[in-house]
């Protein structure tokens, strides 16, 4: 799994009410906004009457107006977008990791934060990164003891059986489409890629998304594909969080 576990911050003022259909022409807006540009602009202004998205990737963005665009609610472009930065920044989050939601309430002026950091797992011994008595530095960087329980798919799938309106099969469906379809390497995905080229190397399966032939890393303006992925994202969006914590996901782990 290509992760750093690090939070994921999305900024989302919004107003949003549901559409069940699959995705046809009108849904062109996200193959277009996977087409990011190699070069990004480093200033933007924007103005907006109905709402604001901010997030770190242009289809997420995209997603998480989907999400409204289709009668959601905040907390329904939260979740898209949660999941569609999870296929666009492999590197930086992803289902694999975790993070926290801050929450304020317009009308009660409560605020609510939530913290669905990934966690060690049950198994964890003390003495699980030593051998002799001495650190082996790079079994907690790669491989399974590396990894810890993620929380992303719990924290953010309660958050929107809570408050939001959508079914998750709408709002999910951005982040399957560019987890299947694919969208272009962008340079600081290419950077990371590059960076991590060793460990990625070691696994069949990494290799095998992130890598070509003899371990080149892919470049901007390739396609990545992630069909894996996205077959995950599918039962998640059929199952909740029992297409991720229990079942064929969960025993693969």
């Amino acid at each position: 799994m290509f992760i750093k576990f690090s939070f994921l911050t999305i900024l989302l003022f919004i107003l949003g009410s549901c559409s069940g259909s699959k995705f046809t022409e009108e849904n062109d807006d996200l193959r277009k906004a996977q087409l990011i540009p190699n070069k990004l602009k480093t200033n933007y202004q924007a103005f907006g009457k109905k709402y604001m998205i901010a997030t770190q990737g242009g289809a997420t963005t995209i997603a998480a107006k989907y999400a409204l665009d289709k009668g959601g609610n905040i907390f329904d472009a939260a979740t898209a977008a949660s999941f569609a930065i999870s296929v666009e920044r492999p590197h930086s989050t992803g289902l694999g990791g975790g993070g926290f939601m801050l929450i304020h309430h317009a009308d009660t002026s409560k605020d609510e934060a939530i913290d669905f950091r990934e966690m060690a797992p049950r198994m964890s011994r003390k003495d699980m990164f030593l051998e002799n008595g001495k650190q082996v530095v790079d079994r907690s960087l790669t491989g399974g003891l590396a990894s810890g329980t993620p929380g992303l798919v719990a924290g953010v799938i309660d958050v929107h059986k809570k408050y939001g309106k959508l079914p998750l099969s709408v709002v999910m469906r951005p982040a399957i489409l560019m987890a299947e379809k694919g969208f272009k390497v962008y340079p600081a995905l290419e950077e990371a890629i590059t960076e991590e080229k060793k460990r990625l190397c070691k696994f069949p399966s990494s290799r095998r998304i992130f890598l070509r032939k003899n371990c080149r890393p892919l470049k901007t303006g390739e396609l990545l594909v992630q069909k894996d992925l996205a077959n995950t994202l599918k039962l998640i969006a059929k199952h909740g969080k029992d297409g991720f914590y229990k079942g064929f996901v969960a025993n693969q782990i």
